[in-house]
């Protein structure tokens, strides 16, 4: 998240602006309509969908809630409900033990973009605890298929101590172009320090790419693996043959988002 937005969430090889499935901070709700400019929610651009949430009188609990820290005041929390959609999470600054909310549900939301309207449901939660007073979002973005285009878009924002979670899914079976040209961000390491976590690297050893830029880094630039004191141990890992350092295999993304088990989403071999 550090690096996402020390980058601007823009690769730095080809400049394209795109998205991670990771959560990144947002000044504005007007941060997520840069991703989709003229998009309309229901006749509404974002930010007024978002304004004229009909919230619900009672009070509810969920029945059961989850944090992890991540690092420093920033927790990765959960909650589940009774619904049919029953996970939802968010960043919080705290531990959450207990929350309350109000409810706002919209079965038939829909999103009009590059002339296309796509079907989709709102589900949103209003505490009535500080959560947080730093906003975050996320977007998540499938697209494939074998014998159609099936596109899924997921929102999940956290801004102004309400939570909104925006599901749309787009079925093509005729021309099987994508509606969304998202170019998908990777974090990039620029060398490897054995038994060194991926995300234990100084920020400086690591570069936004997205997903092709990325590819092509490890089939063209040597990656080097380092021992904990900095000695040279290989001046050039070795390209995963399963994934073909693309870290990911685009088919399997629902499940681990596609990572591939053969490198461990590395890209590259023997570290």
């Amino acid at each position: 998240m550090a690096i996402l937005d020390r980058d601007h969430c823009i690769c730095q090889d080809c400049h394209k602006k795109g998205i991670h499935s990771v959560y990144f901070p947002i000044n504005t709700i007007n941060d997520l309509e840069e991703y989709f400019p003229n998009a309309l929610f229901s006749g509404k651009k974002l930010s007024e969908y978002l304004e004229s949430c009909n919230w619900t009188n009672n009070i509810k609990s969920p029945i059961r809630t989850s944090s992890k820290h991540i690092i420093d005041n920033i927790f990765f929390s959960y909650f589940e409900t009774y619904d049919l959609w029953t996970h939802y999470d968010f960043i919080s600054e705290s531990k959450i033990s207990e929350i309350h909310y109000k409810k706002a549900i919209d079965n038939y939301l829909q999103m009009s973009y590059n002339n296309t309207l796509i079907s989709g449901r709102m589900f949103a939660f209003s505490f009535a605890e500080s959560i947080s007073k730093s906003n975050y979002a996320t977007i998540k973005y499938h697209c494939g298929g074998n014998t159609s285009l099936l596109e899924t878009l997921e929102l999940h924002i956290f801004y102004n101590n309400k939570l909104y979670h925006l599901y749309f899914s787009h079925l093509n079976y005729i021309d099987k172009n994508p509606v969304f040209t998202f170019a998908t961000l990777h974090i990039h390491h620029k060398y490897y320090i054995k038994d060194k976590k991926p995300w234990e690297y100084e920020n400086e050893a690591l570069i936004t790419l997205c997903a092709d830029c990325h590819q092509k880094r490890h089939q063209t630039t040597k990656i080097p693996l380092f021992s904990s004191t900095k000695v040279l141990l290989k001046s050039n890992l070795p390209l995963c043959d399963r994934c073909q350092g693309r870290g990911y295999i685009p088919q399997y993304y629902y499940y681990c988002e596609g990572i591939c088990f053969k490198c461990f989403g590395e890209g590259v071999c023997d570290l």
